[in-house]
């Protein structure tokens, strides 16, 4: 994340954030998480456009991170509103791509549906 603020580029900043939600969740650090991929969220889109497509991969990605983190945690209302603002984000974008390696779009949401779904 320093390499990528140093880079003074918001999505790579973003993108760092978003590796970092992964290996939080990993250690079961959810409410770290929480507190990175919002705080991330928030800075990016304050940053980029609304419909850049990048910052739609990105920022929706974090939700989906965010969103597992909640449901392992037992956070119905919160996974329930982090899914809904990745699919906002999702039918924006318009398609399943592939921007800053995310893998982001309609299909993913419809996956971490499902695992938030288990997890709860």
């Amino acid at each position: 994340m320093s390499a990528a603020d140093n880079a003074d580029d918001p999505l790579a900043l973003a993108s760092a954030a978003r590796a970092a939600t992964h290996g939080l969740l990993a250690v079961g650090r959810y409410d770290d998480a929480i507190e990175l991929g919002s705080a991330a969220h928030e800075w990016l889109a304050s940053q980029l456009r609304e419909e850049d497509p990048e910052a739609l991969s990105l920022a929706g990605m974090l939700d989906l991170r965010m969103a597992l983190a909640a449901a392992r945690r037992d956070d119905r209302a919160t996974t329930r509103e982090l899914l809904d603002r990745a699919e906002m984000a999702a039918e924006r974008l318009g398609e399943d791509a592939n921007y800053w390696q995310t893998a982001f779009g309609p299909t993913n949401v419809t996956l971490h549906r499902i695992a938030a779904a288990l997890d709860l």
